[in-house]
């Protein structure tokens, strides 16, 4: 059995900032989670990734540390010499590519950590990335609390080996906050240390090469927004200005509230008589800027035509909220969201506004 190590107060050591390997994503000893829905770029973003950790570099105006990576991978080998052939790895990077012809058990997620700590110590490797994790999780593990716990607590040998790890991921279809759109159980975002959750600039418009990468730590040197683009002959990325007013930052967690707890898209007129009355109601025409802004950041989502007679509606992305057809709004009556008024502390809603 394993000795507790009991500490008293003054034996309690200050938490210090991490050695990091990209400022403010990726440290020596934590686990960052990386999440972007599929084809968005979350994997091209980590192959720039190694190219800048083969002399050192820089990435999204972050700093990057040398040094050697371990990628476990669900794509083919080929794909991989591509990347390399066009950005330039490190020779001594490893790739472990579809290490699993079956579903993999607990066994095999050991075993594969314990290949891998066994590598990284050999060749003095200092990040391993999973990509992305949910395809070598044991069988049935994402969504069960006490498995998840007990494969994440098997990732923390390499951590304390001094071991960064990354572990790519999907986003739930449901509406999360941001934060926690990682899909599974809530003690997959508990056990890391980092998040990291890559959004298209704009909702809607998959073609917008524009990216936003928000992240989540306990580090004062997570960013916590950047916006940036792909550079037109793919050799790197570009940071694009983004600035967000204070007034806006203040009252996003508000309107976030709004959205989230909708069962449908919502207009602005709807989404001023819903707003918490302890948040301090914004003028109709700030709410628009407010809402201009969350669409540009690919925040939101809209719909309709922003017309009288279709105003836009607007929804989180990756929201459930079901679009609602065109119709005198007096005989419209919405009964959803009258009680979504009152769980909010308003008053009942007049939609012939």
């Amino acid at each position: 059995m394993q000795e507790l190590q009991m500490l008293k107060l003054h034996e309690l050591a200050p938490e210090m900032e991490p050695d990091w390997l990209w400022d403010g994503y990726i440290a020596a000893g934590q686990i960052t989670v990386f999440t972007a829905v599929w084809k968005s770029g979350k994997t091209t973003l980590l192959s720039h990734l190694l190219a800048q950790r083969k002399d050192g570099g820089v990435l999204l105006g972050q700093k990057v540390d040398s040094g050697f990576n371990v990628i476990i991978s669900e794509e083919a080998a080929p794909l991989w010499q591509e990347r390399h052939a066009r950005l330039g790895f490190d020779l001594n990077d490893c790739f472990l590519c579809r290490p699993f012809q079956h579903s993999p058990t607990m066994d095999d997620w050991k075993n594969l950590l314990t290949r891998v700590q066994s590598y990284c110590a050999d060749m003095d490797s200092d990040l391993v990335i999973i990509d992305p994790v949910s395809q070598f999780l044991p069988a049935g593990c994402e969504n069960n609390q006490s498995l998840v716990q007990e494969a994440m607590r098997m990732l923390r040998r390499l951590t304390n080996d001094g071991i960064a790890v990354v572990l790519a991921h999907h986003p739930r279809k449901a509406t999360a906050k941001l934060g926690s759109t990682a899909r599974g159980c809530g003690a997959f975002h508990s056990f890391v240390d980092i998040m990291m959750e890559m959004y298209p600039a704009r909702s809607g418009q998959p073609a917008d090469p524009r990216r936003r990468l928000l992240g989540f730590s306990r580090f004062d040197a997570t960013p916590r927004s950047l916006l940036f683009e792909r550079n037109a002959d793919a050799a790197g990325y570009t940071l694009v200005d983004q600035t967000f007013d204070d007034d806006f930052l203040e009252t996003w967690h508000a309107l976030q509230a709004v959205l989230e707890m909708s069962p449908m898209p919502l207009s602005r007129v709807e989404i001023l008589q819903l707003w918490p009355k302890n948040a301090g109601q914004p003028k109709l025409s700030t709410l628009w800027h407010w809402l201009d802004v969350s669409h540009d950041r690919g925040l939101v989502q809209r719909a309709g035509a922003g017309t009288r007679i279709d105003p836009y509606r607007y929804s989180l992305p990756f929201s459930d909220a079901k679009p609602r057809r065109k119709s005198n709004a007096k005989e419209e009556k919405p009964d959803a969201l009258q009680s979504l008024q009152q769980m909010l502390g308003g008053e009942r809603l007049n939609l012939a506004q």
